[in-house]
C-alpha cells in the first residue's frame, strides 16, 4: 500500500487551520503532530523546509513540564505575507 503524501500546500493549510483553532502564538511540534496525525520526524522535516523558504516564524511559549518546572517550548507559525 503506497504511503499517503501531503503536499506543502496541504501542510500550510493544516497549519493555518490548527493555528486558528489553537489561537495566536504558534503551535509546538507535538500540537502539529497531533493535528496532522504525523510523526515528529515528518513534521520537523517539513518545518525545516518552510524555514528555509522564509515562511516560518519560530517563538517560544513558557509552560509547566510534568515535573512542575517551567519549560520553554518552541512554537511555530506561518509568517504573515506582506501586502505591497
Amino acid at each position: 500500500m503506497p504511503e499517503e503524501t501531503i503536499s506543502l500546500d496541504e501542510l500550510l493549510a493544516a497549519l493555518q487551520q490548527a493555528e486558528t483553532q489553537e489561537g495566536e502564538g504558534g503551535l509546538s511540534v507535538e500540537e502539529i503532530c497531533r493535528t496532522l496525525g504525523r510523526s515528529t520526524a515528518w513534521v520537523r522535516q517539513r518545518l525545516r523546509a518552510l524555514q528555509a523558504q522564509g515562511r516560518l516564524v519560530v517563538s517560544r511559549r513558557t509552560t509547566f513540564a510534568l515535573d512542575g518546572r517551567l519549560a520553554h517550548v518552541p512554537t511555530y507559525s506561518l509568517r504573515k505575507e506582506q501586502k505591497t
